[in-house]
């Protein structure tokens, strides 16, 4: 029986049987036409900056143009983007702990609550709350409003009791912090003052 023959659908003219020794169809002549046909392929690129600016990694991007993820790389590359990679967060990623508390840099405790308004976003999604905002709502029964902050009243950053806690404007909050920073300074001004006459009056007996 004579097999139907079919062109390679990469457009190089290339004519060849419909069904491989398995049996199964053949769209291309070799993989090598494979790949050329979805490198040819036309890509939107406001659509693909657009979908990058959301966070789709590149296999996302690739499965969305129909392209394969090698060209979806080149032509970030040509933009300047950098192709962002599948991040496994809460329960999927390894390190996951269960949504324990975290601790900051800056001395802040932090738990999991991606769903809360107030989460702050990592890698563009939702994800822990400051754990002093958590009290400070539970305490008054009902949410931080906007251009607020909690203030930690005797500066322990861990010390999330609710007596420790006071809402406060963003704005006077910030002044209340510089006016303390101008007056800390001033202090260690004056005490190496207090020392250098110390040790003058040392050198003078």
């Amino acid at each position: 029986m004579k097999q139907e023959l079919v062109e390679c659908a990469c457009g190089c003219g290339i004519v060849f049987p419909k069904y491989d020794n398995r049996g199964c169809i053949r769209h291309y002549y070799s993989p090598t036409h494979a790949i050329n046909h979805y490198n040819k392929r036309e890509i939107d690129e406001s659509k693909l900056k657009e979908l990058h600016g959301k966070f789709w990694t590149g296999e996302q991007l690739a499965q969305y143009f129909q392209v394969s993820p090698t060209t979806i790389k080149k032509r970030l590359k040509v933009l300047g983007l950098t192709e962002k990679r599948e991040v496994w967060v809460g329960e999927r990623n390894a390190a996951w702990r269960g949504g324990l508390p975290r601790m900051t840099k800056g001395g802040y405790i932090m738990l999991y609550m991606p769903n809360h308004p107030h989460a702050m976003k990592q890698r563009g999604e939702p994800r822990f709350v400051y754990e002093h905002i958590l009290v400070w709502e539970e305490t008054h029964g009902r949410p931080l409003p906007d251009g607020w902050v909690v203030h930690h009243i005797n500066g322990k950053l861990d010390d999330n009791r609710p007596e420790n806690l006071i809402a406060m404007q963003r704005g006077p909050h910030a002044s209340y912090h510089n006016y303390k920073r101008a007056l800390q300074k001033r202090i260690r001004e004056l005490e190496t003052e207090i020392k250098g006459l110390r040790a003058s009056e040392l050198l003078q007996r």
